[in-house]
């Protein structure tokens, strides 16, 4: 049996100014499942994200690995949860690209030793490592979301938490992403519009809407629901019309 990587029961979460942003938010996903979290803007997709690292912490339960989310184990879990934003520039400050990429592993104490074979392998797989001795901020944005990916990947995470990993990218890297996440066994929670994305990736697929889940199943059998995703400012897959 596949062990309970991520399990969430009961969160709620309100912004600043008391807006709902989350409510009863229940969820478990195993180790190894990939699963697409979608719904229009607004929906709470993003902030869902940030709550399975830590970042936000609201009412309720959330385990990651067995460790329920608080301040001694805040630590061991965000080693374990690989957060990919959508924006890279929140994610990119060092002065290169190799700097960037090893920040994370020079953080958590890897061995000095092992850092440089951690960096090429991550820059490797998403077709970067021509650019590791350059500045980040000359990347274009495509680029700059590959190695935004790649300081994630240095890290050897259990789980990759990704808001719109395929946007801005072109689709050649698209495509090379895709594969990556495929191919990839390490359990994926992946925020995004892109739904021929999820489609082709995500065994399992939630609709999210003001912050609450509206539907929840097979990834085929929801977004072959036309009137289901329609109802929820979504469109069915093109491939699936």
């Amino acid at each position: 049996m596949q062990n309970k990587i991520i399990e969430i029961k009961k969160l709620n979460y309100s912004y600043p100014d008391k807006t709902p942003a989350l409510s009863n938010i229940n969820l478990e996903v195993y180790e190894g499942q990939s699963v697409g979290i979608i719904g229009p803007n607004g929906a709470g997709k993003t902030t869902l994200l940030l709550h399975l690292n830590g970042i936000l912490q609201g009412q309720g339960s959330v385990k990651i690995c067995g460790m329920q989310i608080n301040k001694a184990d805040l630590p061991k879990i965000r080693s374990k949860v690989g957060l990919i934003f959508q924006d890279p520039d929140s994610q990119l400050f060092m002065p290169t690209v190799f700097d960037d990429v090893a920040f994370g592993p020079i953080n958590m104490d890897m061995p000095k030793e092992k850092i440089p074979a951690l960096i090429e392998k991550a820059l490797n797989e998403v077709d970067m490592l021509k650019a590791k001795d350059k500045l980040a901020h000359h990347l274009s944005f495509g680029e700059k979301k590959r190695v935004s990916i790649a300081t994630v990947l240095s890290m050897k995470p259990e789980i990759l938490d990704m808001d719109e990993p395929t946007s801005n990218l072109d689709p050649k890297h698209r495509r090379k992403l895709i594969n990556f996440i495929k191919d990839s066994k390490l359990t994926k929670i992946i925020a995004t519009h892109d739904l021929e994305l999820v489609l082709e990736v995500c065994q399992q697929v939630i609709i999210l809407d003001k912050g609450i889940i509206v539907s929840q199943g097979n990834t085929k059998d929801i977004l072959s629901d036309k009137t289901l995703l329609e109802a929820h400012d979504l469109e069915m897959p093109f491939s699936l019309q």
